[in-house]
C-alpha cells in the first residue's frame, strides 16, 4: 500500500508539471521576438517633415533601432507589446520612459498617441521594407 501511495504521488507530480509546462505560451505565440509580434519585427520606412527618411527596425533581440535622416540611430530596449502599445526603455534608464500605439494594415504602420521617447517614432505613418 506505501508503494501504491508513492506512485500515486509521483504521477500527481508529473501530472502537475505537464499541465503547467502546457500552459506556457511558446515563443512563436509570443511574437517570434520574445515578446515582439512577428508582423511588428523587421525594418519600417517613413517620412518627417515631409521630407526627411525615417527608419525604425524592431529586432528579435527586443530592440527597436531608429534613425531620422543619416543619423547613427538611437537604440531602444522594447520592455513590452500589448493591446497595440509599445513600452521603450532608453540606455541609461532603469524603466520605460517611452511609448507609443501602433496598427498595422497590410505593409502600413500607423503610430500615434507618443509619449516620452516614444516621440523617436518620428513619422506617423511607416512602410515595411
Amino acid at each position: 500500500m506505501k508503494n501504491f501511495f508513492k506512485l500515486f504521488g509521483l504521477i500527481a507530480i508529473v501530472a502537475m508539471i505537464g499541465m503547467g509546462l502546457a500552459g506556457c505560451k511558446t515563443e512563436a505565440e509570443n511574437g517570434g521576438g520574445g515578446g515582439i509580434p512577428a508582423d511588428l519585427l523587421g525594418l519600417w520606412s517613413g517620412t518627417y517633415d515631409g521630407s526627411t527618411t525615417t527608419t525604425a527596425e524592431f529586432k528579435s533581440d527586443n530592440t527597436l533601432v531608429t534613425k531620422l535622416g543619416a543619423s547613427a540611430g538611437t537604440t531602444y530596449k522594447v520592455n513590452g507589446v500589448s493591446d497595440g502599445t509599445v513600452s521603450i526603455q532608453s540606455s541609461g534608464a532603469n524603466t520605460t520612459d517611452g511609448t507609443f500605439r501602433y496598427a498595422i494594415s497590410g505593409n502600413t504602420m500607423t503610430v500615434s498617441q507618443k509619449v516620452g521617447n516614444g516621440n523617436a517614432m518620428y513619422a506617423n505613418s511607416y512602410t515595411k521594407q
